[in-house]
Protein backbone atom coordinates (compact mmCIF):
# COMPACT_ATOMS: atom_id res chain seq x y z
CA UNK A 1 0.00 0.00 0.00
CA UNK A 2 0.93 3.60 -0.51
CA UNK A 3 -1.00 5.39 2.20
CA UNK A 4 -4.55 4.11 1.71
CA UNK A 5 -4.01 3.16 -1.95
CA UNK A 6 -3.33 -0.43 -2.97
CA UNK A 7 -0.36 -0.78 -5.34
CA UNK A 8 -0.40 -4.55 -5.52
CA UNK A 9 -1.47 -7.71 -3.80
CA UNK A 10 -0.80 -11.41 -3.56
CA UNK A 11 -3.73 -13.81 -3.41
CA UNK A 12 -3.89 -17.40 -2.24
CA UNK A 13 -5.02 -19.72 -5.03
CA UNK A 14 -7.92 -21.82 -3.77
CA UNK A 15 -10.13 -24.61 -5.18
CA UNK A 16 -11.92 -22.14 -7.48
CA UNK A 17 -8.63 -21.78 -9.35
CA UNK A 18 -8.02 -25.50 -9.85
CA UNK A 19 -5.90 -26.07 -12.94
CA UNK A 20 -4.61 -22.49 -13.10
CA UNK A 21 -0.81 -22.43 -12.81
CA UNK A 22 0.86 -19.95 -10.46
CA UNK A 23 1.09 -16.62 -12.30
CA UNK A 24 1.52 -12.86 -12.19
CA UNK A 25 -1.17 -10.54 -13.51
CA UNK A 26 -1.04 -6.92 -14.58
CA UNK A 27 -3.92 -4.84 -13.23
CA UNK A 28 -5.07 -1.53 -14.69
CA UNK A 29 -7.20 0.78 -12.55
CA UNK A 30 -10.22 2.01 -14.54
CA UNK A 31 -13.11 4.34 -13.79
CA UNK A 32 -15.76 1.91 -15.11
CA UNK A 33 -15.13 -1.84 -15.34
CA UNK A 34 -17.94 -2.55 -17.83
CA UNK A 35 -16.85 0.31 -20.10
CA UNK A 36 -13.26 -0.95 -20.06
CA UNK A 37 -14.39 -4.49 -20.96
CA UNK A 38 -16.46 -3.07 -23.84
CA UNK A 39 -13.41 -1.19 -25.15
CA UNK A 40 -11.39 -4.41 -25.06
CA UNK A 41 -14.02 -6.42 -26.94
CA UNK A 42 -14.71 -3.59 -29.42
CA UNK A 43 -10.98 -3.61 -30.23
CA UNK A 44 -11.02 -7.38 -30.90
CA UNK A 45 -9.99 -8.60 -27.45
CA UNK A 46 -11.66 -11.31 -25.41
CA UNK A 47 -13.11 -11.69 -21.93
CA UNK A 48 -11.71 -14.53 -19.81
CA UNK A 49 -13.63 -13.62 -16.65
CA UNK A 50 -16.55 -11.17 -16.87
CA UNK A 51 -16.92 -8.28 -14.41
CA UNK A 52 -17.41 -9.40 -10.84
CA UNK A 53 -17.56 -7.70 -7.48
CA UNK A 54 -14.80 -8.17 -4.92
CA UNK A 55 -14.29 -6.38 -1.59
CA UNK A 56 -11.95 -3.80 -3.21
CA UNK A 57 -14.26 -2.99 -6.15
CA UNK A 58 -15.14 -4.63 -9.47
CA UNK A 59 -12.79 -6.43 -11.86
CA UNK A 60 -12.63 -8.47 -15.06
CA UNK A 61 -9.90 -10.52 -16.72
CA UNK A 62 -9.47 -9.82 -20.42
CA UNK A 63 -7.00 -10.30 -23.26
CA UNK A 64 -5.93 -7.99 -26.05
CA UNK A 65 -6.29 -9.10 -29.71
CA UNK A 66 -2.81 -10.71 -29.55
CA UNK A 67 -3.74 -12.74 -26.46
CA UNK A 68 -1.94 -10.78 -23.72
CA UNK A 69 -4.01 -11.24 -20.55
CA UNK A 70 -4.59 -8.44 -18.04
CA UNK A 71 -7.12 -7.33 -15.43
CA UNK A 72 -9.17 -4.14 -15.40
CA UNK A 73 -10.25 -3.06 -11.94
CA UNK A 74 -12.65 -0.38 -10.77
CA UNK A 75 -11.67 0.39 -7.19
CA UNK A 76 -14.19 1.41 -4.56
CA UNK A 77 -13.79 5.11 -3.85
CA UNK A 78 -13.58 5.63 -0.13
CA UNK A 79 -13.85 8.98 1.66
Amino acid sequence: KNGDAYNGTIIVMDDRMAGVPPNWATYFAVEDCEAAVKKVTDAGGTVHMPPMDIPQGRLATVADPQGAVFVVMQLIKRP
